[in-house]
């Protein structure tokens, strides 16, 4: 029977990344209450170059045409699931955010920011992590407009751009936490704040590096003006984290301040 979709043969790859996961989560937690950290980069080495193995037969399956036009709507409609899971993680830590900075307790002195919290200064580098942020999505769009103007060499161009900027950001957001003078033991705000601003750079490298290797693809010349899904899932991934960024500058850094 024919069917729309590219029917792949029976494979290891899902119980393969299953078990590295649930070993690495065993890991971490042996790390933390015994220090080793051998378990932890081994899980993790193996948990990366399987899931490399894996995207690598996904491309050569897209660029030897199995991948049909409802197979790549399916893979949209995935993706859209995917990002409406991380709205509902930020969702979450932003109720617990308003929850205390809207009706603080006594525990705080009854303000926020809380006693005794010097909170960041939201003109230094969180405002140049903001500039920072929305450029490289200004950059990410000319690049993905350039790509479909077939122009690949300005698309290449202006995606490098992008990483590098995502470099600064990582970079200046690590200055940030080491010259913090509160911590993420100091109570609700110090817990909320270092949950919040680290999920968010956690996924900024996780976007950092979505971007890389499909820059990679781009200069390999994998891409078309018709065809780059694989692109426009990390286009759409990076300017989810940027609109996230201005929720957090705007709430944990300006108006906390």
């Amino acid at each position: 029977m024919k069917s729309n979709f590219y029917m792949v043969g029976r494979t290891h790859y899902p119980w393969w990344i299953s078990s590295q996961v649930a070993s690495l989560a065993t890991s971490l937690v042996i790390y933390l209450k015994y220090g080793l950290l051998f378990g932890v980069f081994f899980s993790l080495f193996v948990l990366v170059l399987t899931v490399y193995v894996w995207t690598k037969n996904v491309v050569l399956e897209g660029m030897s045409g199995y991948h049909s036009y409802q197979l790549m709507e399916s893979f949209k409609f995935s993706f859209l699931l995917f990002i409406f899971s991380e709205v509902m993680f930020f969702a979450s830590i932003f109720w617990a955010f308003f929850d205390a900075a809207l009706s603080p307790s006594v525990e705080v002195g009854e303000e926020w920011s809380p006693l005794g919290i010097n909170p960041v200064n939201p003109y230094g580098i969180p405002l140049f992590n903001t500039v920072v942020l929305l450029s490289s999505g200004a950059t990410l769009t000319w690049s993905h407009n350039t790509l479909l103007s077939n122009e690949k060499s300005s698309s290449k161009i202006s995606l490098f751009l992008t990483l590098i900027l995502a470099f600064m950001f990582e970079s200046a957001q690590y200055v940030e936490f080491k010259e913090a003078t509160f911590s993420m033991s100091d109570g609700v705000y110090g817990s909320i704040f270092y949950f919040g601003t680290g999920f968010h750079g956690l996924h900024v490298i996780f976007g950092h590096l979505f971007l890389t290797y499909n820059f990679f693809r781009l200069a390999w010349g994998h891409f078309s003006r018709f065809q780059h899904l694989s692109f426009e899932f990390a286009i759409v991934y990076w300017h989810f984290v940027d609109v996230v960024w201005i929720f957090l500058y705007t709430f944990m850094y300006w108006w906390s301040f």
